[in-house]
């Protein structure tokens, strides 16, 4: 909130909807982006990690932000970054921080309506909870990821989750545990906001389309933009068939619910053998 401060805070007056979850919050940004950008609302949003180019995380409408864009907003950022290591009672901001910062200021340049912002990590001490107002928080679901630093048990990782719930918001998710409910539930009402758990599905890829589809529904977005948003909606590297005979596929799965979700794809298609590459 300093850094954002010495920048005339970006982040003001703007729509959000932030999300958090352990797998399939960057689908369910792709697509609410897509079904506000379907509807022609000025759209922006931001994503976590980046598959080949770190410009992908920023994206306004259908293109990600120009690489001349990025270079130009970082210059413009360069002066108050050393402001803040001099002077701040907070030291210099992260380099997540700073890439935060440079879409929000991004956003503000190109008169973002709505911004759909990804949580980076966990939630409660991401620097995405740096917003005051979204006017809809969603929790995909609680799994097993960054134990070091969110906890090593399903309940401590769904309580820093639940740090993203803000008064004046609705709250959806798609976790099913009652437990893990019992938490976010406990939140919402110390944040006097009501809590939408969405019905079981089959699989993940359910889930999400579920989770972002009763967004824009609570926006009152027509099912017709809904349609055309989600047909449009791709991500690279989330089972991404790149070509076939030999059929090859890039997936970017490294936890224990996405890996299950990657297997579950793989049962689907048919193959003799199955050769496993591992990035290190």
């Amino acid at each position: 909130r300093y850094f954002l401060k010495l920048l005339g805070n970006p982040d003001k007056k703007m729509k959000f909807v932030h999300i958090a979850g352990t797998s399939g919050k960057g689908t369910v940004t792709n697509i609410v982006h897509e079904i506000l950008n379907a509807r022609g609302t000025k759209v922006g949003s931001f994503t976590s990690p980046s598959v080949i180019t770190s410009i992908e995380k920023i994206k306004v409408k259908h293109k990600y932000i120009s690489p001349d864009e990025f270079a130009d907003i970082v210059d413009y950022l360069k002066p108050f970054i050393d402001e803040a290591y001099r002077e701040g009672p907070y030291g210099r901001p992260s380099s997540f921080e700073i890439f935060l910062a440079i879409a929000l200021v991004y956003f503000k340049k190109q008169k973002c309506e709505w911004v759909i912002l990804e949580v980076g990590l966990g939630g409660r001490y991401d620097a995405t909870n740096v917003i005051e107002k979204p006017l809809v928080t969603a929790i995909t679901n609680i799994d097993y990821d960054h134990t070091e630093i969110l906890g090593k048990t399903l309940k401590k990782i769904a309580y820093d989750k639940a740090g993203i719930i803000k008064q004046e918001s609705v709250v959806f998710t798609t976790e099913q545990r009652s437990s893990l409910l019992e938490i976010f539930n406990k939140t919402c009402k110390e944040k006097h906001v009501s809590l939408c758990a969405l019905p079981r599905q089959d699989n993940y890829q359910k889930y999400n389309k579920e989770l972002a589809t009763t967004i824009a529904r609570h926006l009152k977005i027509s099912e017709r933009y809904i349609t055309q948003g989600t047909r449009r909606a791709r991500l690279a590297c989330r089972f991404e068939m790149m070509q076939a005979m030999p059929t090859v596929i890039l997936d970017g799965a490294h936890n224990r619910s996405k890996i299950k979700t990657t297997i579950d794809n793989l049962k689907k298609i048919k193959f003799k053998k199955l050769f496993y590459v591992e990035r290190d």
